[in-house]
């Protein structure tokens, strides 16, 4: 984990509102990352992180956190670029079967946004999750029966799906 004056650190609406910004690339000295970065992006469609950042990193044009740094698995989904669910006709159905956490502002304010299914892994959606996502119609939730896999609990917090 890169530490201290090398890391990079992108805080909270830094790209706020860069509606032309299409695709960011991040080096592997990303240090933290906050979900709402690129709130108001909405031409955004791909988010790339450097192969050896230990704790990010992206498939797809989406960016994850790590579950751990020597491992590839996704744990958290930290924000889902405006354009690219747009290009999937506001559906997402292809989330990875790891990923255990929605995080905060992750989808916020994405009037794309039409439907979506949660992998049986998911534990939780974090605060602001899916705020402002006035044209969600439908969230599928595959972890509802006991499977291998599956998470025991779900916990959504407050304002998660707050318009």
């Amino acid at each position: 984990m890169t530490t201290g004056e090398d890391a990079i650190a992108i805080d909270t609406y830094a790209f706020y509102g860069c509606i032309k910004l299409r695709s960011v690339i991040l080096p592997d000295r990303l240090g933290s990352f906050n979900s709402a970065a690129f709130e108001g992006c909405t031409a955004l469609k791909s988010i790339t992180v450097n192969a050896t950042n230990p704790m990010y990193k992206s498939e797809n044009g989406i960016l994850y956190k790590k579950s751990s740094a020597d491992s590839d698995d996704f744990a958290e989904l930290l924000f889902y670029p405006t354009a690219l669910i747009i290009a999937n006709n506001g559906i997402i159905n292809n989330l990875p079967s790891t990923l255990v956490r929605i995080g905060g502002s992750a989808f916020s304010n994405n009037k794309g946004l039409y439907s979506i299914t949660l992998p049986a892994s998911i534990s939780s959606i974090e605060d602001s999750a899916f705020k402002n996502c006035s044209n969600l119609e439908e969230v599928i939730f595959l972890g509802a029966t006991a499977t291998e896999g599956a998470a025991t609990s779900l916990s959504i917090k407050q304002s998660a799906f707050e318009n």
